[in-house]
């Protein structure tokens, strides 16, 4: 009996054949590539895809890969997507279309966090998005950072189903952490940074808290619920001024990621969403000052603990201009 070419052999054991060369492919590359950082931009995103975010140094901030999105309100349009630049960075990619599914689905798996840049512009610029992307567990949303844009511009999002549904579309319903990466002036309206207010939203201007009096609960968690109440133990809510103005803030970004739950399951997607979380640089008479805001979800709830929050500076509620 004559031996079989491997056009011969069956789909399933070329398969693996092409996911076998694929692994070794990745790995080559990787054992190939410095374990420090070398070169700024897309080639440090590349190689930290490449070597693993889990191996990266300490203190070296992670740089996903990026996706540069277009909409012009009928289509979406790819402009940039480094994603495919590492697909092509591995040779099988190259070989036939069997190889480059499977070495798209390796990538696949070793990428587990985007940065998606989005943004709404009318012209045709770039190739209609006509499947998803990838399926990332991770997605983070950063804004174009314009400091000539005016005060009253719209941000990129209309409203928290707006974010989702374009999230939803790019990703699938697999993603389980959101990340919204803003950079603003100082004191810009919660509006700008994240979309006009829903009228529960806009009530909850003056937060009034509901002290948790369980002796067992941690001081440092505070959560809000379905009513748009924030629960926290009465040490911060008696605390020194600063104090009692962060919580405040802290509870406004919560009001804004309520939203965002509310949009997930009015929509019905987004469903596997487990933490929402805000990176917010603000610029101040040529200071950069960073806030950060983690909540998780569980049973319908957010939950933030105080040392997970970090207040740069403040924001606004509410916009004059909208």
């Amino acid at each position: 009996m004559p031996a079989l070419t491997f056009n011969q052999l069956p789909r399933e054991m070329r398969d693996m054949i092409w996911a076998a060369a694929a692994a070794a492919q990745y790995q080559h590359i990787a054992d190939g590539l410095s374990k420090f950082s070398t070169k700024p931009g897309a080639a440090e995103r590349l190689r930290q895809a490449f070597v693993g975010y889990e191996s990266l140094p300490e203190g070296v901030e992670k740089q996903p890969l990026r996706l540069c999105v277009n909409d012009n309100g009928e289509r979406v349009r790819l402009l940039m997507n480094e994603f495919q630049t590492l697909v092509n960075r591995v040779p099988i990619a190259t070989v036939c279309l069997e190889s480059r599914l499977q070495a798209i689905d390796f990538c696949r798996s070793r990428v587990d966090i985007v940065d998606l840049h989005y943004t709404i512009d009318p012209s045709d610029r770039g190739d209609e998005i006509i499947n998803r992307l990838l399926q990332p567990t991770t997605v983070v949303v950063t804004n174009t950072y314009n400091p000539y844009e005016p005060w009253d511009a719209p941000s990129e999002f209309d409203s928290a189903e707006h974010f989702v549904a374009k999230i939803d579309r790019l990703f699938g319903s697999n993603v389980e952490h959101v990340v919204l990466n803003r950079s603003f002036y100082s004191f810009t309206a919660l509006e700008r940074i994240y979309w006009p207010h829903v009228g529960c939203t806009r009530d909850r201007e003056k937060m009034d808290g509901i002290y948790i009096d369980e002796p067992s609960h941690d001081k440092f968690d505070i959560f809000m619920t379905p009513d748009r109440r924030i629960h926290a133990k009465e040490e911060l809510f008696g605390a020194e001024k600063n104090v009692k103005f962060n919580l405040q803030t802290i509870c406004h970004h919560l009001l804004k990621f309520y939203e965002i739950w509310d949009a997930c399951k009015k929509k019905q997607k987004l469903l596997s969403l487990r933490t929402i979380q805000l990176q917010l640089y603000t610029y101040n008479m040529g200071d950069i000052l960073p806030t950060q805001v983690k909540a998780v979800i569980k049973d319908g709830v957010l939950w933030a603990n105080w040392h997970d929050c970090q207040i740069g500076d403040y924001t606004d509620f509410i916009s004059e201009h909208l």
